[in-house]
């Protein structure tokens, strides 16, 4: 049996790896919209990394703004844009909580509410 000491090592050992890939996923997205800057999947990434951070400002909404911008008619990325965004609706700057809200909307109309 594990002693509180084993676990709360592991624990950080965890938490090092997490932050570590987190920090590879924030260079390798860089990396591919300084080379594909369409890559819709990719801001929604970005924006989401942004999240994770705590970081809920103008730079991190336009994240949000540019995977809307470069894919608004997409739904196997509008599916997880809603998730990542509706949460964040009432703190999203206007034109984004519009754009939020509009895709919702016709993610509902095309049959798209499971």
């Amino acid at each position: 049996m594990e002693n509180a000491f084993g676990r709360g090592c592991a624990a950080i050992r965890a938490a090092g790896e997490f932050d570590q890939r987190v920090q590879s996923l924030e260079a390798r997205s860089r990396q591919v919209l300084s080379c594909t800057p369409r890559e819709s999947f990719v801001w929604l990434l970005a924006f989401n990394l942004e999240v994770l951070h705590g970081r809920l400002n103008e730079q991190s909404f336009n994240l949000l703004a540019m995977s809307y911008e470069t894919s608004p008619n997409e739904a196997w990325i509008s599916i997880r844009r809603i998730i990542v965004a509706m949460p964040l609706i009432l703190v999203a700057p206007e034109p984004v909580r519009q754009k939020i809200l509009f895709e919702f909307q016709q993610l509902i109309r095309n049959g798209f509410e499971d």
